[in-house]
C-alpha cells in the first residue's frame, strides 16, 4: 500500500484547523544586526597531517564533511563579500497556518497557507471568502515592502490545501495542491468528473491580479485512491513540471484547457507531468512500486536542469522509473537523484543509501544539491539534516552534517545563482526551535541562526536571487529571532534575510 507522506502537525502545519475570527499582520523592524551563531568551522589539515577535512564545533554539534572545492564549469557568480545572514524584517500574522512561499522575479513574497478570518498584509485587509467554514486557504501576493497586492482564496466541499507555489517564466503562478470535491479559486469553480478524498490540483493565477487563468485536476476512476499535486517547477514556456503522488489505480488528469482527458494507470508513486503554459499535457513519467517496495514511493522535491529535470525520491525496496527498475532489498532506505530529459525520458537514477531526501536544489554545472535525513547511514554522517552536492554524473562532491539526532527533520532547501544554499531544519530533537543554515557553494557553513518559536511543525524558505532569503514558519508561544524584540503569540511568520 502506498502511504501519503505526512508533516508534523502544529501551529504551522498547512492542514490545521484555524480556530480564530481574524488575522492581523505585524511588521517588526530589526533592531539590531546580530551575530551569526555559527561561522565556518571546517579546518583544513596541515601537511603531512593524519587528520581528514571533517571537523566538528562542539557548542553546536555541527559537521562539515567536505570534498574539494568545486571546479570551475559555468561562468562565475560573484557573491557579496559579506555574508552573516542578518534579519531585516519580521513580519507576524496570528491564527494562521503556512503551506508554501516562494519569490518571484519582482521580488514580491507569494504566501500561501491557511487562515481564520480577516487577514491584514501592510494596509490591506482581506475578508474571509467563506463564512461556514472555520478557516480557508489562500494564495496571497505581497511586496517586498509588506503590502498586500492581492488574495486568492481557496475552498471546496471539504478539505483542500495548497501544497506548493512558484513563479511561471510567464510572470504568472503556478499552484499545486489538493482537494475533496468541488474546488473554488477565486471565484472560480472546479468541478472534475470524479472525485475521491483526496485529488490533485493544478492552477494557473495572473500574477498581477490573482485571477484564476486555467485549472486542472488528477482524479481517480474510482474514490478509493488518494493522491496529490505535491511539487511544481517553472519551465521556459510558461509551463510547469507537476509532481504528483499517488495511490494504485487509473487516474485522469482533466480540464477545461485539455479537451478529452488523459488517463494512466499505475502500481501507486510518482507521476512527472510536464505542461505547457496553457495546461495541455505534453508527457507524463512514472516512478512507481515493484513487488518489493516496502511503503511505496516518495517525492523529495523537483528542480529545473538546463536540459531537463531532476527530482529527489525516497523509497524502500525497489522503483520502477519509465520501466527500469533498481532494487536495493539490502538497505531498508535509499534516496534517489531521478534525471529526466527535456521529454521526460530517464537519463539516469543515483542512489544513495540511508537517504531519506526532502528537498533538492540546482547548483551550477548542473549539479544538484539535495537536503535530507542521513538516518545513520548516509556517508558516515550521523543521524539528522544534511545537505549534499551531487554532479551531473552522480559523484558526490560534498556533504555536510546540519544537525544531529533523533526526530530532528530536515524541511527545505534554497539554492542561490551561485551554488550557495539556504536550509531550515530542526535542532538536535528540540521541539521548540529549528536552524536556519547557510552553506556557500563548497559546502562549508557560513552562518547558521536558532529560531524560537515555542513549537516547532514545519518552516519554508524561498531565496531572492543574491539579495538574500526569506523564512516562513508557524510559532505557538515565544517567538525570537536574533536582532528583533521577541513576541508571544500563535500564528505565522515571514522572516527575511540578508545574504
Amino acid at each position: 500500500m502506498f502511504l501519503l507522506g505526512c508533516e508534523g502537525a502544529s501551529a504551522g502545519s498547512a492542514d490545521d484547523e484555524g480556530t480564530s475570527s481574524g488575522s492581523s499582520g505585524t511588521d517588526v523592524e530589526a533592531s539590531t544586526a546580530p551575530s551569526p551563531t555559527t561561522t565556518n568551522t571546517t579546518t583544513t589539515p596541515s601537511e603531512g597531517s593524519s587528520e581528514d577535512s571533517s571537523s566538528s564545533d562542539a557548542s553546536t554539534g555541527i559537521t562539515d564533511t567536505t570534498g574539494d572545492p568545486v571546479d570551475a564549469c559555468d561562468e562565475p557568480v560573484e557573491v557579496p563579500d559579506v555574508q552573516n545572514g542578518t534579519p531585516t524584517k519580521l513580519r507576524t500574522w496570528p491564527e494562521a497556518h503556512i503551506a508554501d512561499l516562494a519569490i518571484d522575479g519582482e521580488h514580491r513574497r507569494i504566501l500561501s497557507g491557511r487562515r481564520a478570518g480577516p487577514i491584514t498584509f501592510g494596509t490591506q485587509t482581506y475578508e474571509q471568502h467563506v463564512t461556514d467554514k472555520l478557516d480557508e486557504v489562500f494564495v496571497a501576493s505581497v511586496d517586498a515592502a509588506g503590502e498586500g497586492l492581492w488574495l486568492a482564496p481557496i475552498h471546496c466541499t471539504g478539505v483542500c490545501t495548497v501544497r506548493e507555489v512558484t513563479a511561471a517564466a510567464d510572470g504568472n503562478l503556478v499552484v499545486v495542491g489538493w482537494f475533496d470535491a468541488d474546488l473554488g479559486i477565486a471565484g472560480t469553480v472546479h468541478r472534475p468528473a470524479t472525485s475521491s478524498a483526496r485529488q490533485g490540483f493544478v492552477a494557473k493565477l495572473d500574477a498581477t491580479t490573482g485571477a484564476v487563468l486555467w485549472v486542472l485536476s488528477m482524479t481517480p476512476e474510482s474514490s478509493d485512491p488518494y493522491g496529490e499535486a505535491k511539487q511544481v517547477v517553472a519551465t521556459e514556456d510558461g509551463g510547469a513540471l507537476v509532481v504528483f503522488d499517488h495511490e494504485a489505480g487509473t487516474w485522469q488528469v482533466e480540464g477545461e484547457s485539455l479537451g478529452e482527458p488523459a488517463g494512466f494507470d499505475s502500481a501507486g508513486g510518482v507521476a512527472f507531468l510536464r505542461l505547457d503554459a496553457d495546461g495541455a499535457l505534453e508527457w507524463l513519467t512514472l516512478a512507481q512500486e515493484t513487488p518489493t517496495t516496502l511503503f511505496g514511493v516518495r517525492s523529495a522535491g523537483a528542480t529545473r536542469l538546463a536540459d531537463g529535470f531532476a527530482a529527489g525520491l525516497y523509497a524502500e525496496g525497489g522503483i520502477d522509473i519509465d520501466g527500469s527498475v533498481y532494487e536495493n532489498p539490502m538497505v531498508p532506505s535509499t534516496g534517489h537523484i531521478v534525471r529526466l530529459a527535456e521529454d521526460g525520458a530517464l537519463v539516469r537514477d543515483d542512489m544513495f543509501a540511508f537517504g531519506e531526501f526532502t528537498d533538492v536544489g540546482t547548483a551550477p554545472c548542473d549539479d544538484v544539491i539535495v537536503l535530507g535525513d542521513s538516518q545513520g547511514g548516509f556517508e558516515e554522517l550521523e543521524r539528522g539534516p544534511f545537505a549534499a552536492r551531487v554532479s551531473a554524473q552522480g559523484e558526490l562532491r560534498w556533504s555536510a552534517q546540519l544537525a544531529t539526532g533523533q526526530f530532528t527533520p530536515a524541511e527545505e532547501l534554497a539554492v542561490d545563482p551561485a551554488g550557495q544554499a539556504v536550509a531550515v531544519h530542526g535542532l538536535y530533537g528540540m521541539d521548540d526551535t529549528f536552524g536556519v543554515t547557510k552553506l556557500d557553494a563548497d559546502g562549508q557553513v557560513l552562518w547558521q541562526h536558532v529560531v524560537e518559536v515555542g513549537y516547532f511543525g514545519h518552516a519554508l524558505v524561498a531565496a531572492d536571487g543574491l539579495l538574500g532569503a526569506a523564512v516562513f514558519a508557524g510559532y505557538l508561544g515565544t517567538l525570537s529571532v536574533p536582532g528583533i524584540p521577541a513576541t508571544n503569540g500563535n500564528g505565522v511568520f515571514l522572516l527575511d534575510l540578508a545574504p
